[in-house]
Order: structure tokens, then C-alpha cells, then sequence
């Protein structure tokens, strides 16, 4: 192994390597022509001020930038995440697998719900972005409601028939990376106010009136003695 010179990350010759490689200028790992048969993955190119199309360049013989078997290459930073990405360099070597390390997007995340008990048609929909989904579960407080296999389509769940009180919802989603992201969303369930009649109004009204003369009354009296 060579440590290429104005920032750059490793020169390999004639060795394979899994590092680490960060914060470089130029290329996180180049082969160069006599570095042949090598097998690069699992490794993270995180490049801040990149100059290449790629993070990696690859003149070699031969050489895999991913593991068949397990199929699985790296993670790179600059990748869309989507395809193949592609390595610079005479042996137009590609990551098959490149690594997905972004997790999954809430879009727009849904606003706390707030309904009066009895009411009916109160849901939560979540609705979320990634690329390869897998699964997803909702919890109310620490139980779990549901769960099963996700295919990246929105998520919704009923939340009627709920006691009055206030409530945490949390949906979890997984990628089939094993990147997660969760929301959460509380419900709050309020009691029934009793409505005034026109009658009952009037009543208040005038009681409230009896009341106000009442105290006048005992102030006046009271000032007198």
C-alpha cells in the first residue's frame, strides 16, 4: 500500500484493502495497472470537495469492487441511490452493489389528531420515501398494533373507539439495509361539552342576575350598620 500524495486516499499496487476512507480530494482508492484481482467492498468513501466523476478509479486487471456472494459493494456518498455506480478509470469497473446507507423519508409527516369521543373516521397516514423497502410496524404508547412487510406504499391505521385521553402513535419503517425511521403522532381524545339551549341560556342569565342583586343588597346593608 502507497498513501497518495495532495489528499488523496490509498494507492494499491498489489494488495486488497477495507478501510475507511475519508474527507479526501481525489480518489478514496485507485488502482493502478499492475494491481489486478482484487476485491474491494464494505468499505465508506466519504469525499467532502470531490473532483471526479467517482470516488474510486481502477486501472487494473481484474479487479471486483463488490462481493459476489454476499452481494454487497460500498458505500459512497455521492451515490443517487439507485443503479450501479460507476468507477473512473481504463477498466470500466462498476459497484454492482453499492451500499445503501440513507434511511427512509417521512414526507410531510401527518399532525397530531384531535376528536371529541364516539366520533368515527379518524386516521393517521404516514406517507414515505425509499427506495428498497422492507418492512414497518405501529406501536400506540409501547404496544404493538401491526407489522408485516413493506412495500413502500403509504401507511394508515384507524385510531377510533379510543377512551377520553391523550395518546402517542409511533410508525417504525425499516429498508432492506436495515436503515430505519420512525414518526410519531398523538391523538387526543376529548369529552362531549354539553350544548346550551336557548332555555338553559335564559336561565343562566337570570340567575346570574338574582345573584348580582343579592350582593348589592348585603353590601348596602352592610354599610348601613
Amino acid at each position: 500500500m502507497e498513501i497518495m500524495e495532495f489528499f488523496s486516499g490509498m494507492l494499491i499496487k498489489a494488495t486488497s484493502f477495507s478501510n475507511t476512507i475519508l474527507n479526501s480530494y481525489h480518489y478514496g482508492l485507485k488502482l493502478d495497472e499492475v494491481s489486478s484481482n482484487n476485491t474491494i467492498y464494505h468499505n465508506f468513501f466519504s469525499i467532502l470537495h470531490k473532483l471526479h466523476p467517482s470516488q474510486g478509479y481502477d486501472d487494473g486487471i481484474n479487479n471486483t469492487w463488490y462481493n459476489d456472494q454476499l452481494k454487497e459493494g460500498s458505500r459512497w456518498t455521492d451515490w443517487p441511490g439507485y443503479g450501479v455506480y460507476d468507477i473512473d478509470g481504463i477498466a470500466e469497473s462498476n459497484d454492482y452493489y453499492p451500499y445503501d446507507f440513507r434511511r427512509p423519508v417521512f414526507n410531510s409527516p401527518p399532525g397530531d389528531v384531535t376528536y371529541t369521543v364516539g366520533e368515527t373516521d379518524n386516521y393517521i397516514t404516514w406517507i414515505i420515501t425509499e427506495w428498497r423497502p422492507y418492512n414497518y410496524s405501529i406501536y400506540r404508547e409501547d404496544n404493538l398494533l401491526e407489522s408485516g412487510p413493506w412495500a413502500g406504499q403509504s401507511l394508515t391505521i384507524n385510531v377510533d373507539d379510543l377512551e377520553i385521553g391523550v395518546y402517542s402513535y409511533k410508525c417504525v419503517v425499516f429498508d432492506q439495509n436495515n436503515n430505519s425511521a420512525f414518526d410519531y403522532v398523538r391523538v387526543t381524545v376529548n369529552s362531549i361539552v354539553p350544548e346550551f339551549s336557548n332555555l338553559h341560556y335564559l336561565s343562566f342569565i337570570l340567575m346570574s342576575v338574582v345573584l348580582l342583586i343579592s350582593v348589592v343588597k348585603l353590601n348596602k346593608h352592610r354599610k348601613r350598620n
